[in-house]
C-alpha cells in the first residue's frame, strides 16, 4: 500500500527541526539512531500503513539545525514534547532506534 509522506520544518526553541510525516491513525513518534537516519526505510512505510508516523531529524542531523543549547538527553526529550504539542498530539507512542530509545 502506498503511503503519502510530507516534509516540513518546524521551529522549536529557536531551532528548525526537519520532520517527515505519513500515514494515519494513532500517532507514533520515531526517533532515529545516533549514527543518523536514512530518509526513508521500508519499516517507516510499514508503520504508516496503520499509524500517523512522525519522524524528526535529531538536532544537528539530516536537515535539522543544531541547537546550541541542547546538552543532555533530557533536553532532547523536552524538544520532542514541544514538537508533539506543536503538532497537536497528546498521546503518541514512541519507537526509539539506538540512542533515540
Amino acid at each position: 500500500m502506498a503511503v503519502g509522506w510530507s516534509e516540513r520544518e518546524i521551529e522549536l526553541a529557536g531551532t528548525k527541526v526537519h520532520v517527515m510525516r505519513g500515514g494515519s491513525g494513532r500517532p507514533v513518534l520515531v526517533l532515529h539512531h545516533d549514527i543518523g537516519t536514512v530518509d526513508r526505510l521500508p519499516f517507516y512505510d510499514a508503520l504508516a500503513e496503520r499509524f500517523d508516523v512522525v519522524i524528526p531529524n535529531h538536532s544537528g542531523y539530516g536537515k535539522s539545525e543544531r541547537a546550541e543549547w541542547l546538552r543532555h538527553p533530557r533536553d532532547l526529550a523536552a524538544m520532542y514534547q514541544w514538537l508533539l504539542t506543536e503538532l497537536g498530539m497528546e498521546r503518541a507512542s514512541l519507537v526509539g532506534l539506538g540512542f533515540g530509545g
